[in-house]
């Protein structure tokens, strides 16, 4: 229950009593409504200058990353394009001498025995070297390739490489070795 308060003041005090109770509310509504929002207006204005300071700093990091990838990836072409330059100028030399080259392609066909595949193979017009390698069937036909290769007169420097002789069956092998560029202009 609330207590009730008994006012013997007369009615025009009463009213200016309950008028000056609802101003003072008011004032101090609006001292606690103006307060709240310097409170607010400061907890934002430092939320931004925060804010703006990681901005910055991520900026400033994004940019030296970005600087740094930027001189990685331009190393990585110029790698890229000057790996592909010397294939496209490789290309262009076995392509005019296509005719040429045929012979060899002719020549290691028929040096390969039947249990033996060719994966890879790569023929240089500049250095007159060849690089071929695949998979076999047996050490034995990997070696007899080798001495095939030997044996033929358009080969030289063939090199014998030990990783060739780790597995008796199932072999992946490959050799290097030259080519006489005399030998395939020859009629």
């Amino acid at each position: 229950m609330s207590k009730k308060s008994i006012n013997l003041l007369p009615p025009a005090d009463q009213q200016a009593n309950r008028v000056l109770g609802v101003a003072g509310q008011l004032r101090d509504f609006g001292i606690l409504l103006v307060i709240s929002l310097v409170v607010l207006a400061t907890l934002l204005g430092a939320t931004r200058l925060y804010l703006r300071g990681e901005l910055l700093s991520s900026a400033e990091q994004l940019a030296a990353q970005q600087s740094l990838m930027g001189s990685a990836e331009t190393a990585n072409l110029k790698k890229d394009v000057e790996t592909f330059n010397k294939a496209m100028a490789n290309f262009q030399k076995l392509s005019a001498g296509q005719q040429q080259y045929s012979v060899l392609l002719r020549e290691i066909a028929n040096l390969l025995p039947a249990d033996l595949t060719v994966d890879r193979l790569t023929i240089s017009a500049d250095d007159h070297k060849i690089e071929l390698g695949g998979r076999g069937g047996s050490r034995d036909s990997v070696l007899a390739l080798r001495a095939r290769l030997v044996d033929s007169a358009y080969f030289k420097n063939v090199n014998f490489p030990l990783a060739n002789l780790q597995r008796a069956q199932d072999v992946s092998w490959s050799y290097r070795f030259y080519f006489l560029p005399e030998k395939i202009n020859e009629p």
